[in-house]
């Protein structure tokens, strides 16, 4: 890397120290789900003083296939119910999603944050349908949801520091139908994983989220040997893949690698995935409801879908 290229890089990344930390809220419920001594008493008293969290965090835990829905109209049911992990998986869904959620709508924008979001959630649910059929993985739906919704929090990231930037190689990877990252690193010189594994670590996110978000999208072989969970790894590229493929939201990737290997490495079989995409626009739903995305229907996610993918179809 050039002296004036080193020097470009390492200014992108101090202005990542400008963008906003996670709300005390977040990092209260981190710290106090952390220790085995805390009681549904004291994750309550954290959250309960803001009602919109609350409300927020009740939309994305309630679910129906659960049979818990109607039943979930406390904290306190939530926590009892639901588990620790669940709920500081929603807390901090809801915050990241909060503290990174400026709207941009200037003309001449090819980013999309809006359709962005929505294919983070469609990861996340994809994630979290593919653990509950395969529960060998031992990975719990909760840190699946999470890592499936933060793993691009990078490219927002990107947007909110280069906007000019990231709108070039936003509009240059649609025209090339390419791999963002290797736009990112072209225009940019840092692609959206190195930038998102460096805001995950300053808001002292667990390391398996981290090394989440700095690797997905690597094949299996290619994965250090020392991660802390490379199966999870492995989860959410499946997942977006899947989500990619069924063109939920825009991610603005437009390359896919081979399917088996990740099939494989997590011991998932292909009639499985098939089952998970027959649930996975039933389960976006009420999540992109919960995080503010409007009331978005199953007929309406669907019939975007489709216009999509056709719109894929005539370019090709």
């Amino acid at each position: 890397m050039s002296d004036q290229r080193e020097k470009r890089v390492e200014l992108i990344l101090q202005q990542l120290e400008e963008l906003p930390t996670l709300p005390h809220v977040a990092v209260r419920v981190l710290e106090v789900t952390g220790n085995e001594d805390s009681s549904v008493a004291d994750v309550v008293a954290i959250i309960a003083n803001d009602q919109s969290l609350t409300t927020r965090i009740l939309q994305l835990v309630s679910r129906a296939d659960r049979g818990v829905r109607g039943e979930v109209t406390s904290l306190e049911r939530a926590v009892s119910l639901l588990g620790f992990a669940a709920v500081r998986g929603a807390v901090l869904a809801v915050s990241v999603f909060q503290t990174l959620n400026e709207n941009k709508t200037e003309a001449g924008r090819y980013f999309n944050r809006r359709e962005f979001w929505k294919h983070s959630i469609a990861v996340a649910s994809c994630a979290e349908l593919l653990v509950e059929a395969e529960p060998k993985l031992g990975i719990p739906p909760s840190e699946a949801f999470l890592c499936g919704l933060l793993h691009d929090i990078g490219k927002v990231a990107l947007d909110a520091v280069l906007p000019k930037s990231f709108n070039r190689v936003v509009e240059g990877v649609d025209l090339l139908r390419g791999n963002l990252a290797d736009l990112e690193r072209s225009i940019i010189g840092l692609d959206h994983m190195v930038v998102g594994k460096r805001i995950a670590e300053r808001w002292q996110l667990p390391e398996a989220i981290q090394q989440v978000i700095w690797l997905h999208g690597q094949v299996p072989d290619a994965l250090p040997s020392a991660l802390v969970n490379p199966a999870l790894v492995n989860l959410i590229t499946l997942a977006d893949h899947i989500v990619r493929e069924q063109h939920l939201g825009y991610s603005g990737n437009y390359t896919f690698q081979p399917r088996g290997p990740l099939l494989e490495a997590l011991g998932i079989t292909s009639k499985q995935v098939d089952a998970v995409v027959g649930q996975l626009v039933g389960r976006l739903e009420p999540r992109a409801i919960a995080l503010g995305l409007g009331q978005t229907s199953a007929d309406a996610l669907y019939r975007q879908a489709m216009a999509q993918a056709n719109q894929e179809l005539g370019r090709m």
